[in-house]
């Protein structure tokens, strides 16, 4: 086990967005406990030896430490028998905390600047504003303006980062621990913007802490909470999970109370709970990369849970002149999601312009019939409405969410930019660019390339081959004439799915839109995809360790082999799964394992990833066979591990499907599928179902043949093969 945990802490060294963090909260937290590393470090846990393990689990794992909270449909009498029953043979040590840790006080590292060279593309940053603890009656303040700040759509960093063209990513995010919380902003840029980005950024956070919150953004931000907090208490074990730590914490009623202080936030509560408190105290700020920075481095009321059954909601089809509508009447909530899906994207792409729809879907949002992005953004804001764009690999589409009453108003505005972007030069020039530096950061997240270099492997002459991001050398030559002719062939009301869930008329709400597509010829795809198998292929990088994927030739959406190997892939990718355990638990060769099974309008692919300490890579390689070809032969553990699976893939669907969006891109995405556009509905009974033998027949087609194998390693090991 210490080998293994010696192996994350090394993997922390590659992940420089992470690590950017890191670095920031342990100078928010100096001289507290919660500036310490949770994995520890190289050298602390290079000295821990078993009687240090013992003497801490006899200190802390007492009773008084402990809860044990059950939520079941039984006598609570025969469930307590049954656990002290199961728990008669465990001695627990009674006895308390005797160390009591003191609060992190605000001011602790304020105004602190740290800077990590490392060997990253980009530049990444954190910063980090001091703010009270969990129990603190200011924290749902906090954790408000910290989503509308740069949390939602449309929010303030967003819209800053639209406008200024100085970084490539940048969110914001609370966190909220017992004795000390912190708010976090962070993001990347391309070194040569850094220091004009921190400047610019700073000015940007000074005006969003002195400017009031509009009561829209509070709105949405409150709805939003709202159901993501109620939503952990759809399962049995989100309740005892959250109760128990309820208990631990000595607030029984702590989420309640929250909810409560949340609903009753106004504007200028945020500005004197949140915003003045952060304001008094400067942040922490930290900065990773491969260069110095060159310029002195300076919900409407409180509701009570009530469990409801609701009525199985049903799905409607129309059809307007060409186009599809599909609704699903959903009065759960007083919001509507549609999902506006064309086909199109990287399958209908050549060599010559790889990334046109990447391009396109980003300027969208970038401004219509002459209105900036900025103004167009604040539109949206205006009326509690999030948007966004996708391009995939069989689809191009956009999506909306907003209040009932705001739906007609919000689809206007979203029309006017698929029908008629602005495609302004100084916008288009910025998004190819910030394209480009997606390609290029790829080699900062091995698992990422690792992902892209297999699939490229596979689709070796196929347009699923290409990069999602597109190719940075047609994006920087790349002309609006380009995207406007990718604009005009995507926009055809024939491929054209309007997916809408919420309590409203369809047809009077979107059914405009369909009417203002033209009825176009547009591009088509190939009938089938073209694959390449039996390849090996090894890529040296700046890697401290190996990372290793198998491929296989999948199959399309349409399969209904689809569910089968969504299982396999589930089970392989849980970390109590046989893969983690054969290579992790048994072997300690790997810290990271994965699995995922993807399928498109024509064909897939079924992969899974292991990362494991360099020069053991054969070893992996054969552990990853073996685990398939075990699991395929239908012994006893195999079968018990795809029951497992099958419980944990029915329940990811299940916490999926409380959003509203997720239901529409669902029916958007399966409506001429086997499933249906109605499939959401039973699919989780559907996949537990599924006879175990029925998936191994299934799993066995595909992962019987030959994959590719491609494996990341670092330069010094690759040379030392002679490897090509």
């Amino acid at each position: 086990e210490r080998g293994v945990i010696l192996q994350e802490i090394a993997r922390e060294q590659e992940n420089f967005a992470g690590l950017c963090v890191k670095i920031a909260l342990e100078a928010r937290f100096k001289g507290h406990p919660y500036g310490r590393r949770v994995l520890g470090t190289r050298e602390t846990v290079g000295k821990i030896c078993k009687s240090d393990l013992l003497a801490f689990h006899k200190a802390r794992f007492t009773a008084e430490n402990s809860v044990v909270y059950v939520t079941a449909n039984y006598d609570p009498t025969e469930i307590e028998k049954k656990i002290r029953k199961a728990l008669a043979h465990v001695r627990i040590q009674r006895g308390g905390d005797k160390e009591r840790l003191p609060t992190a006080r605000g001011a602790l590292g304020a105004g602190e600047r740290v800077f990590l060279r490392a060997p990253s593309k980009e530049t990444y940053f954190a910063l980090v504003y001091p703010c009270p603890g969990l129990l603190s009656r200011s924290t749902p303040a906090v954790d408000a303006f910290s989503a509308i700040l740069g949390e939602t759509s449309g929010s303030i960093l967003e819209r800053w980062r639209l406008d200024k063209g100085l970084v490539n990513a940048i969110y914001s995010h609370s966190h909220s621990a017992l004795l000390g919380g912190a708010l976090i902003v962070t993001g990347s840029t391309p070194p040569e913007k850094a220091f004009l980005a921190l400047d610019s950024l700073s000015s940007c956070l000074q005006e969003a802490l002195t400017k009031p919150v509009s009561e829209a953004e509070l709105a949405v931000v409150r709805e939003d909470s709202h159901t993501s907090l109620l939503r952990v208490e759809e399962t049995a074990q989100g309740i005892a999970s959250r109760r128990a730590h309820e208990l631990l914490i000595g607030r029984p009623d702590f989420i309640a109370g929250y909810l409560r202080r949340l609903s009753a936030l106004k504007p200028d509560d945020i500005k004197i709970l949140a915003q003045s408190r952060m304001q008094r105290k400067g942040p922490v700020l930290a900065v990773v990369g491969s260069e110095e920075l060159g310029k002195g481095d300076q919900s409407q009321f409180f509701r009570q849970h009530i469990f409801v059954t609701r009525e199985e909601p049903r799905v409607k089809r129309f059809d307007v002149d060409g186009a599809v509508i599909f609704h699903c009447q959903d009065k759960s909530h007083p919001t509507v999601a549609v999902v506006l899906d064309f086909k199109g994207g990287l399958e209908r792409e050549t060599v010559e312009n790889n990334g046109v729809h990447a391009l396109l879907a980003r300027l969208w949002l970038c401004g219509a019939r002459g209105q900036s992005a900025r103004l167009l953004r604040k539109q949206f804001a205006s009326i509690a409405a999030s948007v966004d764009t996708q391009a995939g690999m069989s689809h191009v589409s956009a999506s909306l969410d907003t209040p009932a009453g705001n739906l007609l108003l919000g689809m206007s505005l979203l029309a006017q930019c698929i029908l008629e972007p602005n495609l302004a030069e100084q916008d288009f020039r910025r998004e190819a660019d910030y394209l480009c530096d997606v390609v290029k950061s790829r080699q900062d997240n091995p698992v990422s390339l690792l992902v892209r270099e297999a699939v490229a492997s596979l689709f070796q002459n196929d347009p699923y081959g290409l990069d999602p991001a597109g190719s940075p050398k047609f994006l920087k030559n790349a002309t609006q004439e380009d995207v406007r002719k990718a604009l005009e062939a995507l926009l055809d009301r024939k491929t054209l799915t309007i997916a809408v869930v919420g309590d409203v008329d369809p047809l009077e709400t979107v059914g405009f839109f369909a009417s203002m597509v033209p009825s176009g010829t547009g591009a088509t795809a190939k009938d089938m995809t073209n694959t390449t198998s039996g390849v090996k292929m090894n890529v040296g990088g700046a890697f401290s360790q190996s990372h290793i994927a198998l491929i296989w030739k999948g199959v399309s959406k349409y399969d209904t082999r689809r569910l089968s190997l969504n299982v396999v892939a589930t089970t392989l990718d849980m970390m109590s799964g046989p893969l983690f355990r054969s290579l992790r638990d048994e072997a300690g060769i790997a810290y990271s394992v994965g699995a995922s099974n993807v399928c498109l309008d024509r064909g897939g692919y079924f992969l899974i990833r292991a990362s494991v300490r360099s020069g053991q890579e054969e070893k992996a390689l054969w552990l990853m066979r073996r685990t398939i070809e075990e699991l395929l032969e239908g012994k006893q553990d195999g079968m018990m591990n795809l029951a497992t699976g099958k419980r944990s893939l029915a329940g990811a669907y299940a916490v999926a499907f409380q959003k509203k969006l997720a239901i529409a891109s669902w029916m958007a995405q399966n409506h001429g599928t086997f499933l249906g556009a109605d499939g959401f509905i039973g699919i989780g009974e559907r996949i537990l179902g599924l006879e175990e033998r029925r998936i191994l027949e299934d799993g066995a087609q595909i992962l019987s043949s030959e994959p590719n194998i491609v494996v990341l390693e670092p330069h010094e090991v690759l040379n030392a093969q002679g490897s090509v």
